[in-house]
C-alpha cells in the first residue's frame, strides 16, 4: 500500500516495513519497521499514522521516523 504526500511516497510492505521515497528521483529518503503488517500509511497534520494487524500504532514525523 502506498500513500503520497509533501512529495513523499509512503510505502507500506508486508514485512513490517514502512519506506518514504522521494516522489521526484525514487531516492529512499528512510524507513522504519514495524512489529506485523502494516496498513496504508496516513499523512495527517505532519505526521504519519500507522496501523499494523498485531494492533501497533505509530505516529512519527513525516520527515523521518
Amino acid at each position: 500500500m502506498a500513500s503520497l504526500a509533501n512529495g513523499l511516497l509512503y510505502v507500506s510492505v508486508g514485512s513490517g516495513d514502512v519506506i518514504a521515497l522521494d516522489a521526484t528521483s525514487g531516492a529512499k529518503r528512510w524507513d522504519v519497521h514495524l512489529d506485523g503488517d502494516p496498513g496504508p500509511a496516513i499523512p495527517a497534520d505532519g505526521r504519519l499514522y500507522l496501523g499494523t494487524n498485531v494492533g501497533v500504532l505509530a505516529a512519527l514525523g513525516e520527515s523521518s521516523p
